[in-house]
């Protein structure tokens, strides 16, 4: 009976050192798992930074498009106001004398519209290059748009991400949890050395 008594206790100890080993590795692994959340969640705060800041200057490119792309607009529209305004002039430059007028059909010319001195006639060709300077600047202004829409989605997956892992830390830092596993680690070893022995 004594000797099963010492067997039991001997047995009981062996389970307490195993238990303990098992709680430790648990522990260990546990708190390792959350130094690589807390890794990632530093890297993802770095990473956000620089997606704020792409977003931020992909919304000034396409901020800055649109207007470039809106002025040209308006300096298209200001071209055709003038070529408009200068018809008169236009028309009176292709006259010839004896020639029929193209509006009032008269062969005599007497008093021919000139432009304002010192002022060129607007032509199609100048009409239709501006027309082309807005078509470009749209599709430029389309683009930055589009690459700024982009960055703004990166931005918020970037944020969502970071959240993610904020939840995952709850409060505890990087450092406090570096120092918890290296803790963690120390009791497991002495756990597996306490068995070994």
């Amino acid at each position: 009976p004594q000797e099963r008594i010492r067997l039991e206790g001997l047995l009981a100890a062996a389970q307490r050192l195993a238990t303990s080993r098992d709680s430790a590795e648990q522990e260990s692994s546990r708190l390792r798992a959350l130094v690589d959340v807390a890794t990632q969640h530093a890297a993802a705060e770095r990473e956000q930074q620089t997606l704020i800041a792409k977003a931020a200057t992909a919304e000034q490119d396409a901020a800055a498009a649109s207007a470039r792309a809106q002025d040209a607009e308006q300096e298209w529209l200001a071209l055709i106001s003038d070529q408009r305004a200068q018809q008169a002039a236009a028309l009176a430059a292709a006259l010839t004398q004896g020639q029929a007028c193209p509006v009032c059909g008269s062969t005599t010319h007497p008093e021919p519209a000139h432009p304002p001195e010192g002022v060129a006639l607007v032509t199609d060709a100048q009409v239709e290059d501006r027309r082309g300077a807005v078509d470009q600047a749209r599709v430029v202004a389309a683009a930055t748009e589009a690459a700024a829409r982009d960055r703004r989605t990166e931005r918020d997956a970037g944020a969502t991400r970071l959240a993610g892992l904020a939840g995952a830390l709850g409060d505890t830092s990087l450092v406090e949890l570096t120092a918890a596993a290296a803790a963690a680690e120390g009791a497991l070893a002495e756990a597996i050395a306490a068995e070994a022995s």
